[in-house]
Parts: C-alpha cells; sequence; structure tokens
C-alpha cells in the first residue's frame, strides 16, 4: 500500500528548497555579495594535518613547471583550452552553463546549431567539464569530435587541465576566456553568465557574440526574459549590460544582433517601436568603444523616417533578414 504522506514530504520540500538565482530551474546560481575565505590560508603549519590550514605550494617539483617557461606554458594551456578558430556557443542547462564548440567563426549562420542545441534543454548537452550527446541528433564520432550535419561539432576542450593543480589554475583560466569566441543566443543568458562568473573572468573576454531581443512593451508587462526575473528589471537590463561592456578593457571583437518583439505588429496603428525607439535601443552602445572590430545586425526593416544616419556610432550597422541569422 502506498504511503499516503509521500506527496506532502514531497510539496514540503518543494516549498523549502534553495532558491534558484532566476524563475527558472537551470538558471546557474549568481555570485555572492560578500566572499566566503581565501583560497590560500595564512596559517604558517606547512605540514598540519588539517586540510584547511596547509599552504599552497608552487609546485616546483613539477618538470612542466620548472622546465618551461611562463611563455610556453601559455602556448600550452591555449593549445588545450582554445576551441580551435571557431565559436564557443554557450547556454544555461541543467543549473549551469553548457557549452558546444561549432566550426564557424563569429555569430553568423549559427540557426541551425542553435537549432540543435535547443534539444539539449534538459540537462543533455555538456557542462563546463565534459559533454554527452545523443546519437539520435549528432551523426557520428570522428576525430575525437562528435560531428553533427549540421555545422555544429563539439571540439572536446581540455578543461580538466584546469583541475591540475591551483597554480595551472591561475595561469590558465584567464586564457579560457580570452582565447575564445564566446556566443549567447539570448540576451537572458548572457545577463545570467555576467553575474555567475567572476568579473576579471568576464573583462577578459576579447571575443563575444550574442543576440538580444527587445521587448517593446516590456515597460507593461515583461514577456521576453533579458534579466534573471524579468518585470521591473527587464527596462534595465539593456543598458546595464552595454554598460557593463563598455568596461571590458581587453575587448577587441564584439558582434551583437538586435531584434524587437511587438504583439501587435500585423496593426499599422498599434506600432510602438519607431525611429525614436530605433534610436534609444542603439544609443547605450556608443559607449563601447574599446572593440577593433565592432558590428551591430538589425534584424527589422528600415524604418521610414529613421534617425540613425543623423547619428556617428562607433560600430557598423548591417541588416539581415531572419532566414541568414538566429
Amino acid at each position: 500500500m502506498p504511503d499516503k504522506k509521500e506527496p506532502i514530504r514531497s510539496i514540503r520540500n518543494l516549498l523549502t528548497r534553495a532558491p534558484q538565482a532566476g524563475v527558472f530551474k537551470d538558471d546557474p546560481q549568481s555570485l555572492p555579495r560578500r566572499r566566503a575565505r581565501a583560497l590560500s590560508s595564512t596559517s604558517p603549519h606547512q605540514h598540519s594535518i588539517w586540510p584547511r590550514r596547509r599552504l599552497t605550494r608552487d609546485q616546483m617539483q613539477s618538470l612542466f613547471v620548472i622546465k618551461l617557461p611562463l611563455e610556453l606554458r601559455q602556448a600550452c594551456y591555449i593549445a588545450a583550452l582554445r576551441d580551435g578558430a571557431g565559436t564557443c556557443h554557450i547556454y544555461p542547462a541543467d543549473g549551469r552553463f553548457a557549452h558546444v564548440g561549432c566550426v564557424q567563426y563569429g555569430m553568423q549562420n549559427h540557426s541551425s546549431c542553435w537549432s540543435v542545441l535547443k534539444k539539449f534543454r534538459d540537462g543533455v548537452g555538456t557542462t563546463l567539464g565534459g559533454f554527452s550527446p545523443d546519437a539520435k541528433y549528432w551523426a557520428s564520432y570522428r576525430n575525437g569530435q562528435y560531428v553533427q550535419s549540421t555545422s555544429a561539432s563539439c571540439t572536446g576542450l581540455c578543461f580538466n587541465l584546469l583541475l591540475t593543480c591551483r597554480r595551472i589554475y591561475i595561469e590558465a583560466i584567464s586564457l579560457l576566456y580570452s582565447s575564445n569566441m564566446l556566443s549567447f543566443q539570448k540576451g537572458r543568458a548572457l545577463t545570467l553568465f555576467v553575474e555567475t562568473i567572476l568579473p576579471q573572468r568576464f573583462d577578459a573576454i576579447t571575443c563575444l557574440s550574442f543576440n538580444w531581443t527587445l521587448d517593446s512593451l516590456a515597460s507593461n508587462w515583461a514577456l521576453r526574459y533579458n534579466s534573471p526575473a524579468g518585470g521591473a528589471g527587464e527596462t534595465v537590463a539593456w543598458p546595464n549590460l552595454c554598460h557593463r561592456m563598455s568596461q571590458m578593457t581587453h575587448l577587441r571583437h564584439l558582434e551583437c544582433t538586435l531584434a524587437v518583439w511587438e504583439p501587435y505588429s500585423y496593426i499599422p496603428r498599434k506600432r510602438s517601436f519607431g525611429p525614436e525607439q530605433e534610436l534609444d535601443y542603439l544609443k547605450p552602445l556608443s559607449a563601447i568603444q574599446q572593440p577593433c572590430e565592432f558590428s551591430v545586425v538589425l534584424k527589422w526593416p528600415e524604418i521610414p523616417g529613421s534617425l540613425l544616419t543623423e547619428h556617428h556610432f562607433p560600430f557598423k550597422i548591417l541588416r539581415l533578414d531572419d532566414t541568414y541569422l538566429v
């Protein structure tokens, strides 16, 4: 006979469970506001049996550290952590961030990649520690890579290298972000990524690509989530992200695709996205001055009376139809 108290116990556990970083169950946890404690202990007891009192050593017994200078060690780190000349697609899945490598560089022509990645949404895909593809969606395994019928493929970044010792982690962790093109399909994924990793890690990114969809009715009811919780945070998510990207001193390559969601676009009198709204949409990007290559793709037709030609922007404006991009 089944226990009648089991459903009550399950509901109680559900209500008392620790909340996630957002309104979705697969959101990665945000960084704590206060630092818990230092990684290395300052205790002088080097040979203490207590792990908390041990000092971090320089790994001078390792031939890799003794024989190779820092420049050659960094070259080895980049060879292990870099995704070739392609793009690393990142998306949240099962409480952490997942990634998949792509053989194409940049943000364009990735619609087939994201259509495949949508089938990995329920924790089937890769985490930052490995990859477990489903043979139903991937064609074959060739040369250490899972190759799909489209352009997407997993290149198997060697993240275990960062777990070997603390010295290698300190020397190589920044190269993970600086040597890869990071791609985000949705603005909310990028917002969660900014709140999840350390600020110095995000500042180390040199190549960034993302898509952003603006809800024209966000002030009334946010249907498109670009912020962790939506609602009131939706109206400030875009300016806050642009301000954060303007502080990335190492950013050299930036590509973003901007879109607009209008629920009444089929009714001309109900359209709320006009020339003024278009200009306000692109103005926050003007604060980003450091990229050498900066392009913005607009996924809407040219608006009559557009004000974009009257302003000078530090980026190149492109217009492509929806069938070409994500």
